[in-house]
């Protein structure tokens, strides 16, 4: 529905002009955005999707162009070019052994890449299914391959290789993360590192969500003691005390509310799924804004 919504919207803003301003507000600062998004006509017309990350690397892709994200350790990693060969996901293995804190390095006399990590070692050579970890031999789904120069390794080999969970997760219009508009693979450290249960999540989120409310309403541009204010405001407090847990993605949980949420379950760090015409964007929760709950609500 998302995706349907937004095509019919970009395209009748492609019948105005090409010369409009992709907004007139100030930009989300990006250190506060785990994933900003635009969308634009190119030269031909043709709407492009520009995804910018924190580090400022941007992927721009044209409509229904499939492209797998990437996030490890729940920070999104753009330059990871994931290729999909006979139907199945493969990964550079350099780029994300070095995500995952290893160093890599390659051996040119025996043409083998080694990955190393405290008492972990992992031996790899292109165009065999065979590994060895710590000297002993695994095995692989399919080949490891060579791609412009680079080893890239199924995604069901970093499983078996590394100390990690791995999840795809399709698009899914009601996940915080349906603005990319293709799978999610996820990779994450298996850590001993105390984070929040779903129970302890919720009731977290929930006084958050009430501690921004409680600012939210000291600013008399959307508080302004009307029916149609105290009514809106009404549904608001409503949506927070409705709140939902709806899963985990990577070290997020997953919540439906005001917008689609995710909880940092390490951090605690919220952040919402907004989306506008052509803009849309997760960013962190800051409790002393005074506009947090505007858009959708108030404003468009």
């Amino acid at each position: 529905m998302h995706r349907k919504i937004k095509s019919l919207l970009m395209l009748m803003l492609s019948f105005l002009t090409i010369a409009l301003p992709l907004s007139t507000e100030a930009a989300t600062p990006e250190a506060y955005c785990l994933l900003n998004y635009q969308g634009r006509p190119d030269l031909t017309s043709k709407w492009l999707y520009i995804f910018t990350f924190p580090n400022q690397e941007t992927i721009s892709l044209k409509f229904k162009e499939t492209h797998p994200f990437l996030m490890v350790n729940g920070t999104f990693v753009p330059s990871a070019n994931i290729q999909i060969i006979n139907n199945r996901s493969f990964i550079p293995l350099r780029i994300v052994s070095q995500e995952l804190g290893m160093n890599v390095r390659w051996d040119a006399s025996s043409q083998t890449a080694i990955i190393q990590k405290n008492a972990l070692q992992i031996t790899v050579k292109p165009n065999q299914e065979k590994f060895l970890i710590n000297g002993v031999e695994a095995l692989s789904e399919d080949k490891v391959c060579t791609i412009n120069g680079s080893l890239y390794v199924p995604l069901r080999f970093l499983e078996k290789a590394f100390p990690i969970t791995l999840n795809y997760i399709p698009y899914k219009e009601s996940s915080p993360f349906y603005l990319l508009g293709n799978p999610l693979i996820t990779i994450d450290e298996n850590s001993t590192q105390k984070q929040l249960t779903k129970e302890e999540a919720f009731q977290f989120l929930h006084a958050q969500l009430l501690e921004a409310y409680n600012n939210f309403l000291t600013n008399q541009t959307y508080n302004q003691n009307t029916e149609y204010s105290n009514s809106i405001l009404d549904r608001l407090k409503t949506d927070i005390d409705s709140i939902q847990c709806t899963g985990k993605i990577s070290r997020y949980w997953v919540f439906t509310g005001p917008y689609p949420i995710l909880l940092d379950a390490f951090t605690g760090d919220i952040y919402f799924a907004k989306s506008k015409i052509v803009r849309s964007y997760i960013e962190k929760m800051i409790i002393t804004d005074p506009e947090v709950f505007a858009l959708d609500y108030f404003l468009g």
